[in-house]
């Protein structure tokens, strides 16, 4: 089930063309910038594009002028943070062709205000579904800080097989909606 739909929304997430791409990218930036917890956030936690996920790269460089950035860097199947001081230090990719930061100052989760949270597709309760790496779920687990999924409008979905582990979203914003879940 969670395969089949993760191929489906895949295979539409490569349907974007460019354009479409980058506008919608843009929209989504607009809406997260002007959340309250975005504008609170001394320091966020993005997760750094690639594939057509929703494009981070210009909100991370947009963020890099008033906000503490911290991006993750995947080491022995966990998320390790970095924080960087500007967008050119996340010059490696690692073996998915994800860009990471080759050096920089290590940092705690302690330090995120706000985590940006991939998805290749999210429930209308706020469950998650990503590559099935489960990266993130180990990540998210017993944090208490507050996150937002990022996705476009097609990656939503009625109701998604949730399990324990899974972590739902605090809010997920689309090109055309933000999801608030309590």
């Amino acid at each position: 089930m969670k395969d089949a739909l993760r191929q489906k929304l895949l295979n539409e997430r490569k349907k974007i063309n460019e354009k479409e791409y980058f506008k919608k990218s843009h929209q989504i930036k607009e809406k997260l910038f002007s959340l309250s917890e975005f504008q609170k956030a001394e320091s966020i936690m993005f997760y750094v594009s690639f594939n057509n996920e929703v494009h981070t790269h210009d909100m991370i460089k947009a963020a890099l002028k008033e906000k503490k950035v911290i991006v993750p860097k995947v080491r022995e199947k966990q998320i390790v943070l970095f924080e960087i001081n500007n967008f050119e230090e996340i010059d490696q990719k690692d073996k998915f062709g994800i860009l990471q930061p080759s050096k920089g100052r290590m940092a705690k989760k302690e330090e995120i205000g706000l985590i940006i949270v991939p998805g290749v597709g999210f429930d209308k309760n706020g469950h998650r579904l990503g590559y099935g790496y489960g990266y993130y779920d180990r990540f998210l687990e017993n944090l208490k800080i507050p996150t937002i999924g990022l996705a476009f409008d097609f990656q939503i979905v009625d109701k998604l097989p949730a399990y324990g582990h899974d972590v739902k979203m605090g809010k997920v914003i689309t090109e055309k909606r933000i999801l608030e879940f309590g």
